[in-house]
C-alpha cells in the first residue's frame, strides 16, 4: 500500500459543487464533493475533465477550514488526477486549489 501523501486533513463532505471549465467558455458542470481540505477536494462528476485542466470550483468550505462558520468559496483549481468512470457514470476528480476567495454571505 502506498503511503498517504496528503499535506492537509480532509473533511468528509457530500455537497453539490459547481465546476467551471476555464478554457472552454466557462462551461459549468455539477459535481458532488466527497471530501474537502484547505488545499483541494475530491469530487464525483458526470463529465470527464482532463488532468492539468484549470477549473473554478464553487463550494462550501466547512467550519473546520474557516475556523468559524461554513463559508462559500470560489476556488481556482487544477485537476491533479481522474479515476476511471464508475458504474454510475461518474468520474472521480482530485483538484488542487491554487487560490480561493471567500464569497459574500447571503
Amino acid at each position: 500500500m502506498l503511503p498517504d501523501r496528503r499535506r492537509s486533513q480532509r473533511f468528509p463532505s457530500q455537497q453539490m459543487v459547481s465546476i467551471f471549465l476555464r478554457n472552454h467558455g466557462e462551461r459549468e458542470c455539477i459535481a458532488v464533493a466527497n471530501n474537502v481540505s484547505t488545499r483541494g477536494a475530491f469530487v464525483q462528476c458526470d463529465r470527464y475533465i482532463a488532468v492539468g485542466s484549470e477549473v473554478v470550483v464553487i463550494l462550501l468550505l466547512p467550519r473546520e477550514i474557516t475556523h468559524g462558520e461554513s463559508r462559500g468559496a470560489c476556488c481556482v483549481s487544477k485537476v491533479l488526477r481522474v479515476s476511471q468512470e464508475s458504474r454510475q457514470g461518474k468520474f472521480g476528480i482530485a483538484v488542487a486549489f491554487q487560490h480561493y476567495q471567500m464569497l459574500s454571505q447571503v
